[in-house]
């Protein structure tokens, strides 16, 4: 029996919020009664305050305080939002979809749309990273311990089907907002993920724009 598994990678959805605060800002977020869910201290780094933003419902920003900050000082802000900065000492302000990753196991086919290509890269969200940072940048796949070219990053402008399971790699697209509303429409219900075991048979799906 042949098994057929069709599966989406989400497309890249660029959101202009009213946030001015994006990656790695030197602002600090005002803070205000309605956006404000936790002021947190001793947190001694800027990843620690980012794992604290994922394990909070609802937060989407941080803003953190350094060792070298004054007053605040390794202090960790989690944020429902930030509509206004204003400067500060030693601190920085990020979005959640700077340190969040939202990859697939899939890969699709590598050939001109290749930006850039990075060895040695410790995780996906550093390959994510190295993707914000390059220009026309949509798409990263990065390569794993267990694939033959291990901890390999590869920046992509664009997808180019088709696009195959993978269990050594994970491709994600450069903006995680939205990523998890793509589905596909079969017989008139909407799906995330299908598999048709018949073979030899004509299937219609439509992806909705």
């Amino acid at each position: 029996m042949i098994s057929f598994l069709i599966f989406l990678l989400p497309l890249l959805v660029f959101v202009n919020g009213a946030s001015p605060v994006t990656c790695d800002s030197k602002v600090a977020c005002d803070v205000h009664e309605d956006n404000l869910l936790a002021n947190i201290g001793g947190v001694a780094t800027i990843e620690e305050c980012s794992h604290l933003c994922l394990d909070t419902i609802n937060c989407q920003f941080i803003t953190y305080y350094g060792p070298d900050s004054f007053p605040l000082q390794e202090a960790c802000f989690l944020l429902r939002s930030c509509g206004e900065t204003h400067s500060c000492n030693g601190c920085v302000s990020e979005s959640k979809s700077c340190y969040e990753t939202c990859g697939f196991n899939v890969v699709g086919k590598i050939d001109n749309n290749i930006l850039e290509t990075y060895a040695d890269v410790k995780t996906e969200l550093d390959c994510r990273k190295h993707c914000s940072t390059t220009e026309n940048c949509s798409y990263y796949t990065y390569f794993w311990g267990a694939d033959p070219n291990p901890q390999l990053c590869i920046l992509l402008s664009h997808m180019i089907e088709p696009l195959e399971h993978c269990d050594t790699c994970v491709t994600g697209p450069l903006d995680c907002q939205n990523s998890g509303d793509c589905s596909l429409v079969y017989n008139g219900e909407s799906h995330k993920f299908l598999m048709f075991t018949e073979p030899g048979v004509d299937i219609n799906v439509t992806i909705p724009s």
